[in-house]
């Protein structure tokens, strides 16, 4: 609940004299990680995952029903509008079908920096999923290394995980 890079606790404890050189250690807060949930419905996956990759929130899980909107499109979401989560745990989606499924070819975003990648897959109409990270020696941090389903038609939604440079 400390504001971002706020130190909540040390080792050894405040005050305490150390010996130079001794390592100190110092935990901080990574800021707050409350998500008060927006009204959503009515609007395309593809504009609702950027809206919640810019604010750090993870989708957990789509589902889909059938509706008479339009494909892809939010129908009530996991918390519900005005509900508070924590980003971390993310949040569930509930979109409209049809019978035309929209398909994509996933592209090959491998030496994309990630926010290339992202957005070229989120242009798609995909939605970021697991991003891990991966020492790769004599490589600059942040390029994409490996991305999931490269090259497949894939119903348009599909969470696509990538792999990134650390």
């Amino acid at each position: 609940d400390l504001p971002i890079g706020t130190i909540f606790k040390q080792n050894p404890a405040p005050e305490k004299v150390v010996k130079e050189g001794r390592t100190v250690r110092v935990w901080l807060s990574k800021g707050k990680d409350d998500y008060t949930m927006p009204d959503f419905t009515n609007k395309n996956l593809i504009e609702v995952s950027a809206k919640l990759q810019e604010e750090g929130v993870k989708i957990k899980k789509v589902s889909y029903t059938s509706s008479n909107l339009p494909y892809n499109t939010v129908l009530a979401t996991t918390p519900s509008l005005g509900q508070n989560t924590q980003k971390n745990k993310g949040v569930s989606l509930l979109l409209s079908n049809s019978n035309s499924v929209a398909s994509v070819e996933v592209p090959d975003t491998i030496g994309f920096t990630y926010e290339e990648a992202t957005n070229e897959l989120i242009s798609k109409g995909l939605i970021v999923g697991v991003v891990k990270e991966k020492v790769i020696p004599n490589l600059e941090k942040g390029i994409v290394v490996e991305t999931t389903h490269i090259g497949e038609t894939v119903p348009a939604g599909t969470i696509i995980d990538i792999v990134v440079s650390y």
